[in-house]
This record gives C-alpha cells, structure tokens and sequence, in this order.
C-alpha cells in the first residue's frame, strides 16, 4: 500500500502544477508493471469535494487522484455517484 502511494505521489510531482490529468502506472511485486492509468488531479477543496458526483460514466483505465494538504485519517462520501467505485 505505501508503495502505491509512493508512485501516486511520485507522478504527482513530476506533473506540471497546471495539467489536470497526469498518467500513472503501478510496479508489480515481480518487476512488471501495470497499465497506464490516467488520473484527474483534485487539489483544491471544492474539486475534492466535488469529487465524481453526477458522472454518468468513466472509462477503465480512469481515475481521480485526492490530493490533501496533511496526512490524516479522511472520510468520503458517495452522494450523486451513479458510476461503482474503489477507494484505494
């Protein structure tokens, strides 16, 4: 688990502060690694608030990526969500 935040962060750094949507992908125990994924950066309150409300559809190899300012224990919500979702 640390490892896969490791990369989320990683990735974020290495992307502009003004690009929306960054492409990540994941190392594998055997050295492989995972398919690309594109995630939507939320960096601000209101984007992370907002979150995936009201979205009908998104693809497979899609995500969003909740940026916060301190490590803490957060909590999430899924009001005006139609599309299944996996909190990792």
């Amino acid at each position: 688990m640390a490892l896969l935040f490791r990369l989320l962060f990683l990735a974020l750094l290495t992307s502009c502060s003004n690009v929306d949507t960054i492409e990540v992908s994941f190392a594998n125990l055997d050295g492989s690694s995972s398919p690309k994924i594109k995630v939507e950066k939320t960096l601000t309150k209101n984007d992370r608030s907002f979150g995936l409300m009201y979205r009908k559809k998104m693809a497979k190899d899609h995500g969003m990526l909740f940026v916060f300012p301190t490590e803490e224990i957060k909590g999430f919500w899924m009001k005006n969500t139609y599309i299944p979702l996996d909190i990792i």
